[in-house]
């Protein structure tokens, strides 16, 4: 199952930068490398998924390397997420690593590591960046999220 970021799946989102990185206005002509894009080919958005969590595993992962990855540009998926999803690049990037120690901690994986150790695998790059977030997300502290779910 594929997390949801604000009521958007991972898919969805993929979907959207898809579409918004396809569509020109009418009678418009994209030059050859000029506005690359991200191709909607079948399967799109289940690579798309597998692109996003993986670079969203990345502690050092910053605009310009998600939209190289996307094979996008900058502006553009930076207009997706901002204009269409109503996040900022690092919002979005930090509520997929949220819920990633999330769905981590309701597998049971949490028993067996320290809370830190699933923030690290999640991509935050230290422990006060991740406690700060997972409660602006949650409303609660990764302790007492894991005590509410018996983890």
């Amino acid at each position: 199952m594929i997390s949801t970021l604000k009521g958007i799946t991972i898919a969805v989102a993929a979907c959207i930068i898809v579409v918004a990185a396809t569509v020109r206005p009418a009678g418009a002509q994209r030059a050859p490398d000029a506005n690359r894009s991200i191709q909607a080919q079948p399967g799109t958005s289940s690579a798309l998924a597998a692109v996003l969590t993986r670079s969203c595993k990345d502690c050092e992962l910053t605009l310009p390397d998600l939209a190289a990855r996307l094979d996008t540009t900058t502006h553009k998926l930076s207009e997706v997420l901002n204009a269409r999803i109503g996040q900022t690049f690092y919002d979005f990037v930090n509520a997929y690593r949220v819920h990633e120690v999330q769905r981590r901690i309701r597998a049971g994986e949490a028993r067996a590591l320290k809370m830190l150790a699933l923030a690290m695998d999640a991509g935050f790059a230290s422990k006060s960046t991740f406690n700060d977030v997972f409660k602006k997300h949650t409303n609660q502290t990764p302790s007492r999220y894991r005590q509410a779910v018996g983890g």
